[in-house]
């Protein structure tokens, strides 16, 4: 069997907190909501404004609903019961941050508990609301809520245009998940090693937040505004709030 393997089969589960981040499940519409200037923009000629993870963390600049002073920040925690280690073991990243397989002979581990944190802010983001809340006109403070039908086609032409900026995957929508609410707090989940830019603390539920993240090929980053015409046939104006 796979060194890596039994090393996951060692991870001992510490309760029913686990960090589990969602994929996307369908192509149902998504909401973007907008001052009006910049809907009629994106609605007219594919223009959007592409964020900073890390320009998140700055509450003075986005204000309390969008400004989070720990995004990307979670801790995972898990424990080992029996576990041997020799140079040929192959760890998981969680594991690999705390462990060193011996130079020779074996290493033998019990009862151990490793806590490993994660700082993943170095991203481009842009973020869609799964629904048309109308809370969110205020929280954001705007005016104007655009419906993206069919966002898998929007993300991928917009990630296609992005190609100077961004790491090409061979699925463009990889990246596009579901925001989980709770604690940064919890035990290690092998099947998504890199939580943090997908977990929010319980008070932005109501956002119910769908992310789109990308890798940058070049550093640093900074957020900047591109224009992408192929985006305005999944976009429409799908309600504004009256004044």
């Amino acid at each position: 069997m796979p060194a890596q393997q039994i090393m996951l089969e060692h991870l001992v589960a510490l309760g029913p907190d686990q960090i589990a981040v969602t994929p996307l499940g369908d192509d149902r519409p998504l909401f973007k909501f907008l001052p009006a200037e910049f809907a009629d923009a994106l609605v007219a000629r594919g223009s959007v404004r592409i964020g900073t993870l890390l320009s998140f963390r700055s509450v003075e600049q986005h204000g309390a609903a969008r400004g989070d002073p720990r995004e990307g920040d979670t801790t995972a925690v898990c424990h080992i019961d029996d576990l041997t280690l020799s140079p040929t073991s192959t760890l998981p990243p969680f594991l690999a941050k705390a462990l060193i397989p011996p130079p020779e002979g074996e290493a033998h581990i019990r009862n151990v508990f490793i806590e490993s944190g994660g700082d993943d802010v170095d991203y481009y983001l842009y973020s869609v609301a799964a629904l048309p809340d109308v809370r969110l006109f205020q929280a954001f403070d705007c005016d104007t809520c655009v419906r993206i039908s069919r966002p898998r086609s929007f993300f991928r032409t917009l990630s296609e245009a992005l190609s100077d900026w961004i790491a090409q995957s061979h699925d463009p929508v990889a990246s596009m998940k579901c925001v989980h609410y709770g604690s940064r707090y919890g035990r290690y989940n092998p099947a998504f090693e890199a939580p943090g830019p997908f977990v929010k603390p319980v008070y932005f539920a109501y956002q119910l937040e769908v992310r789109m993240l990308w890798t940058p090929v070049h550093r640093p980053i900074e957020p900047f505004v591109t224009a992408v015409p192929g985006l305005s046939s999944f976009c429409d104006i799908f309600a504004r709030r009256s004044p």
